[in-house]
């Protein structure tokens, strides 16, 4: 190694601040780190795992509360590339569909932090947003909507992961990494005109869908945002890939 790629060398040419920000870093990266990984995950292998725990530290070294969805995008892709992986965002980041190209798969990245986050099932506050839910006016209506652009919206990618963040103290978050099955969500197809509730005043309605004789979901089709939401899905129809406990060092 030359003197010049030596970095207790260059971190002595840094000013004092930014020696304390490497400070901070280093410190944060000494803290106990939990790791709980599916062996039978393709996606989170020993690699994988490594670079994205690493990721989680650092990001938490300088930030006190959960990833956005834009860094958590940032962050996979990060962790795949170092896993030998071809890893591309979305050019557009206002495209409907496909957040990230994984050779060649698509993925959906959704994000779920809320403080009333549940351990049992999982919300999707906005599957993708469209502006037909208020032009409906009965359950026909909305279930010709499901049909012509949810599963339609549902058909440009392949999988969908969703970064979910347990806060268990102002010092402590611990991360799931869960896919929900393509499949699952697409069960919307099934629907009757019947199961979808009155619509409301701002023209919002809602339905569950059922699989096996039990709810797997609630598709909420929310008028005054024009939006999609999926609420109390039952995590155990998902799989989680991995799990990380990290300190937010910045507090």
């Amino acid at each position: 190694m030359s003197m010049g790629n030596n970095p207790y060398i260059r971190i002595q040419t840094l000013s004092e601040s930014q020696q304390n920000l490497v400070s901070d870093v280093i410190g944060a990266f000494e803290k106990k780190i939990t790791a709980e990984i599916d062996p039978n995950s393709d996606i989170c292998t020993t690699k994988f795992s490594e670079d994205f725990q690493n990721r989680l530290v650092l990001y938490h070294a300088m930030n006190a509360e959960a990833l956005s969805k834009k860094t958590f995008e940032y962050a996979l892709r990060g962790a795949c590339r170092f896993d030998g992986r071809r890893a591309d965002l979305d050019a557009n980041p206002t495209h409907p569909g496909t957040d990230i190209e994984i050779d060649g798969v698509g993925f959906s990245l959704k994000t779920e932090a809320a403080r009333s986050i549940s351990r049992t099932t999982l919300t999707i506050s906005k599957l993708m947003e469209t502006r037909w839910i208020r032009e409906c006016q009965n359950g026909a209506d909305y279930l010709e909507g499901v049909r012509k652009h949810i599963i339609t919206h549902l058909l440009k990618y392949q999988r969908i992961l969703v970064l979910r963040a347990f806060a268990i103290n102002e010092q402590l978050y611990e991360y799931h990494l869960v896919e929900i099955p393509v499949d699952i969500l697409r069960l919307s197809a099934g629907l009757l005109a019947s199961d979808f509730k009155s619509r409301t005043k701002n023209g919002s309605s809602s339905a569950d869908v059922v699989m096996d004789g039990k709810k797997a979901f609630s598709l909420s089709l929310d008028g005054s945002v024009e939006k999609v939401t999926i609420r109390s899905l039952d995590l155990r129809l998902c799989t989680l890939h991995g799990k990380w406990t990290v300190s937010a060092t910045a507090v």
